[in-house]
């Protein structure tokens, strides 16, 4: 009950503590409560210190993406815990799949660009891919069975890697903000969307408010 867990600390910070009524409200009439106040603030730019509550409820995601994704996430978000898998665990359980569920490829269709310009990605370049990666398998395999040192440096940044990754709902909400660029690759804002879509069921009245106020503007982002 993450709305109910800051609605509690932001009370305590603001007048010591719940009230018998406040004790009894719902998860929802929480995150109402929550927004209203920080509604009320007369400042246009809330300070550090005003969001502090939003420190207390933390939340784990396991995710599944390309690994040129994953890095670009793991670099630009520093308040986030990430358990990453190494690529040599990766490379262990190559050939167990098909080439389509170990590597990342595009299917068919027109994906925007930074200008948000739509490129056809035909059948074409994906079998082009699909092939490149395959080969990259083998390599990878050989390379391995002749135990030479970092075979896994052959494998193509489009490779499938898990991490686990932990933080408190502000430092999401930091990193859902700071990734939210239009200039982002359309894999980066898929996996962005995924994730907002679970933030905002484990916290929906929080997320509502901050994603209509506060997203993608970086001078508001409750650092």
């Amino acid at each position: 009950m993450p709305q109910k867990l800051i609605f509690e600390a932001l009370m305590t910070s603001v007048k010591g503590g719940l009230d018998q009524t406040q004790r009894d409200y719902a998860e929802d009439e929480c995150g109402r409560e929550i927004i209203r106040h920080y509604g009320k603030l007369s400042q246009k730019d809330p300070s550090y210190g005003l969001f502090t509550p939003f420190d207390h409820p933390s939340i784990s995601f396991k995710i599944k993406a390309d690994h040129s994704t994953l890095s670009q996430l793991i670099l630009n978000s520093t308040q986030i815990s990430f358990d990453l898998e190494p690529l040599v665990n990766v490379g262990k359980n190559l050939g167990h799949d098909l080439v389509e569920d170990e590597f990342h490829v595009r299917h068919p269709g027109n994906y925007p660009d930074s200008f948000h310009h739509r490129n056809p990605w035909t059948e074409e370049c994906r079998e082009e891919y699909l092939a490149a990666s395959s080969s990259a398998v083998i390599e990878y395999r050989q390379r391995n069975e002749l135990g030479m040192d970092k075979a896994e440096s052959l494998l193509p940044m489009n490779i499938l890697q898990s991490v686990t990754a932990s933080g408190n709902l502000r430092s999401w909400l930091r990193l859902l903000d700071v990734n939210s660029r239009p200039h982002n690759s359309y894999e980066m804002k898929s996996l962005i969307q995924a994730i907002a879509d679970e933030v905002s069921k484990w916290s929906p009245e929080i997320y509502r408010w901050w994603s209509n106020n506060y997203r993608s503007r970086q001078d508001l982002s409750l650092t």
